[in-house]
């Protein structure tokens, strides 16, 4: 067999296993994206997201990486990260509130993945913002 050949063989193979979304698919997954979006202090796991939206667990971790290439919980970590960070730069809350407007119970928690998320704890982060604002 040629390069071009094996390349070709590759290329079909990987074609075959990606779905196409059909719109009611990609209405559904949508339609969970705006459910997140809106809902980021709230506990959430894959048998709530299968059991409200009808679709099944590989189903949906699969149609979810390919229609927003991350995997879900990804997809859910960037967001309450980017959102904390957001409200941490606004100033309003403490810390404590902030962990829980983005879906951690606790403080400690909330901090390690912050922490691992920005390399800096939250309080370290508001602080540079401040002195880079002035």
């Amino acid at each position: 067999m040629t390069w071009n050949t094996v390349h070709l063989i590759f290329i079909a193979m990987m074609m075959v296993k990606r779905v196409l979304l059909y719109e009611e698919d990609i209405k559904r997954l949508e339609a969970i994206r705006e459910y997140i979006e809106s809902n980021l202090d709230r506990d959430m796991n894959i048998d709530y997201f299968v059991r409200t939206f009808g679709i099944g667990d590989s189903t949906l971790r699969k149609h979810f990486r390919q229609h927003y290439q991350t995997p879900l919980f990804h997809f859910i970590h960037d967001l309450r990260m980017n959102k904390a960070m957001e409200l941490i730069l606004n100033r309003r809350l403490s810390i404590q509130q902030i962990s829980q407007a983005v879906g951690y119970k606790s403080r400690t928690a909330f901090t390690a993945a912050f922490s691992r998320y920005f390399h800096s704890s939250p309080a370290a982060y508001s602080r540079k913002n401040l002195s880079e604002q002035q």
